[in-house]
């Protein structure tokens, strides 16, 4: 067996650990593209979106040891680094000697850097996150390693993924803590497109374990662009605090106006109670009473209630047995 490993191989590794936070979580969408919508719609590996409209696209790459004459090139910017570049933390490489690390940037048959550029073009959007996701090691026992700690320790029962999605809000405790509850993501780095590419050479970036990143071929340093798993995380949270669409609350509007019309147009007052009693958890009858229950949710800003509430009631009324009713980007 081959001592390193795939970029195919990592992903699955990481997808199981985001499987294990996210599959509980009761409905948020969580999508794969196929090859083609990757290539033409969403430019990333893994779709996420969560309850209030905060995209995440997620390109998954496998990393190298980097080359000589890039470990030069950033070993060159160290040495001519003047003391404010080192007082302001600027990414001047002073711990490549614990290692470098590269990742290609993919460009078509054609040499023209489509992926790479609809991945920047997504980052820009106002509700929109998107990263190149690699690891910071290419060892094949530090990839299983990391998978069997996590799947040990059972994170998956932690609820702070949970409470960001559905903007339930989050304690600085609970940030402090996201080091050691997401212990398998310790290793990963995520790096922002910091640009569109519009010629054919060939690109890379580079970054060590303190996650300083720079751009090649021609190096250019980039700051603030090297992020742990806590810093996405906060990332999401910036975007929520500012506001965005909520795109998951707006397609459970939809739905809960075609149950109304259902209602309204059947003449339905009292509709299957043993299940709605268990979409609800107490006994319902009066049609009207279940819609002022679900607008409730949404008026005391109870979002993860009212879009569970809704797809479930959406599920029992049209037999549709899917795990989230929403539409198809």
């Amino acid at each position: 067996m081959r001592e390193n490993f795939s970029e195919l191989e990592f992903q699955f590794a990481l997808m199981m650990g985001y499987y294990t936070i996210f599959s509980k979580q009761d409905g948020l969408n969580l999508y794969m593209p196929t090859s083609s919508e990757e290539k033409d719609q969403f430019a990333s590996d893994w779709f996420y979106e969560n309850a209030q409209g905060v995209h995440f696209y997620l390109q998954f790459k496998k990393s190298a040891i980097a080359t000589q004459i890039r470990i030069r090139n950033r070993k060159q910017l160290f040495e001519q680094a003047s003391s404010e570049d080192l007082k302001a933390k600027r990414p001047v490489f002073r711990n490549d000697n614990k290692g470098v690390f590269e990742i290609v940037i993919y460009k078509n048959k054609d040499n023209i850097y489509q992926q790479h550029n609809l991945l920047f073009n997504k980052s820009q959007h106002f509700s929109s996150l998107a990263y190149y996701v690699a690891p910071i090691f290419t060892s094949r026992f530090e990839l299983q390693s990391n998978l069997i700690q996590w799947l040990k320790r059972k994170n998956y029962n932690n609820k702070l993924i949970y409470k960001l999605f559905y903007r339930e809000g989050i304690s600085p405790m609970e940030y402090e803590s996201l080091t050691e509850n997401f212990g398998f993501f310790k290793d990963v780095i995520y790096i922002h497109p910091h640009t569109s590419i519009d010629d054919d050479n060939s690109h890379y970036y580079c970054f060590n374990k303190n996650r300083e990143v720079s751009f090649h071929s021609d190096i250019l340093p980039l700051e603030k662009n090297g992020f742990d798993f806590s810093s996405v995380i906060k990332e999401v949270e910036n975007k929520l605090v500012s506001g965005k669409t909520s795109t998951v609350i707006e397609a459970a509007d939809i739905n809960l106006q075609v149950i109304k019309n259902h209602f309204t147009e059947n003449n339905i007052s009292v509709i299957r109670d043993y299940k709605i009693e268990r979409i609800f958890d107490t006994q319902v009858k009066d049609s009207e009473n279940i819609i002022s229950i679900l607008e409730g949710f949404k008026t005391s800003k109870k979002y993860r209630n009212y879009v569970i509430g809704i797809n479930k009631l959406f599920q029992e009324l049209f037999d549709i047995q899917v795990g989230f009713i929403y539409p198809r980007f």
